[in-house]
């Protein structure tokens, strides 16, 4: 290993010593409206197939410190549509 991972290495955790590392999810959740109209305490979220019930909770409440009533879950499928297709024709000589 090089020097500066040894000169930068950082600290190990003791009982007792401050808590230097902040400890981020690596999921992401991106708010989105509604297709329908929703009561004004409802939200809808986009967020990865890996993420659970569990864990769409804890995100809210532990990072946003917001109260979760419920969390509902539904995989959406979209056609594959390729856009702005254009139609070509293929000749063989």
């Amino acid at each position: 290993m090089s020097f500066l991972f040894y000169l930068f290495r950082y600290p190990l955790y003791q009982l007792g010593n401050p808590q230097l590392r902040i400890f981020r999810p690596t999921f992401n959740l991106a708010l989105v409206r509604p297709g329908k109209e929703q009561p004004p305490d409802t939200v809808q979220f986009r967020i990865p197939m890996e993420m659970t019930k569990f864990d769409v909770r804890n995100y809210l409440e532990k990072i946003y410190s917001v109260p979760v009533a419920a969390v509902r879950t539904r995989i959406q499928y979209y056609k594959n549509k390729k856009k702005n297709f254009i139609p070509y024709i293929c000749e063989q000589l």
